[in-house]
């Protein structure tokens, strides 16, 4: 990935998570090429450490990532 793209899938399809560089709302990617799974499906999928369908900063779970402050307080 270049300094300024935020995934890169190696196509221009839209619908995968990445486009044209950018995330597509409601996904998380990770790697190059990237991996994109849709966040808030309540499934844990490759890359998410969580899934709580919600995916708010007030919950565990954020952005299908652990949200450590939340756990420890």
């Amino acid at each position: 990935m270049n300094q300024n793209e935020e995934c890169d899938d190696q196509n221009m399809v839209q619908g995968d998570g990445c486009f044209d560089c950018k995330k597509e709302t409601g996904y998380i990617c990770d790697g190059t090429p990237s991996v994109c799974t849709l966040c808030g499906n309540g499934n844990v999928d490759e890359n998410e450490e969580c899934d709580d369908k919600l995916s708010t900063e007030d919950l565990p779970c954020s952005n299908c990532k652990i949200n450590q402050q939340k756990i420890d307080s």
